[in-house]
């Protein structure tokens, strides 16, 4: 059973800033997952248009993972992070498609989520709050606390205002 993210974030870690979104599995393990996360426009004529596509490759999902896409580095991250002030500023309806597609290591079978998120999903944050914790001793995930699942450290007002300003 996969755990629908409700929020989109936009996040600062190790200095930089994240798209982010989290997934969580309560089932078996996924395997070769792909994730994508699309920005759309729709337009008056109700007609999308995707304006950037984000793409990661994970070979195992155990509970819950992150796929987080850098904002500032590259060429496509420079859109992104247009795409994103464009949506906190309020200048743009923008639509976030999430896609995650791999195999159920059980049984083999494929499993596919997909999600729309509208703008007043995106939110900012810092790290996540943790779902389990590690028993260094035994190597063993302590027991799973899901109702941390979409919850993230809040992000103070100055680190919102650093991103605007980028």
């Amino acid at each position: 059973m996969y755990l629908q993210p409700t929020i989109i974030f936009i996040r600062k870690a190790n200095n930089k800033f994240l798209l982010s979104i989290r997934v969580g599995n309560k089932g078996e393990e996924i395997i070769d997952c792909n994730i994508t996360v699309e920005l759309l426009k729709i337009n008056n004529k109700q007609i999308r248009t995707r304006l950037i596509t984000l793409y990661q490759k994970l070979s195992l999902m155990e509970k819950t993972w992150y796929a987080d896409f850098e904002i500032s580095t590259n060429k496509k991250s420079n859109t992104l992070l247009n795409l994103l002030k464009q949506i906190v500023d309020g200048e743009e309806n923008l639509l976030l498609r999430f896609l995650l597609t791999g195999i159920d290591s059980r049984s083999g079978t494929p499993v596919t989520f997909l999600k729309y998120y509208k703008p007043d999903k995106l939110k900012f944050g810092l790290n996540y709050l943790h779902v389990f914790n590690w028993d260094k001793d035994k190597f063993k995930r302590s027991k799973m606390n899901w109702n941390n699942f979409n919850k993230i450290e809040e992000a103070p007002e100055n680190i919102i205002n650093e991103f605007k300003m980028l």
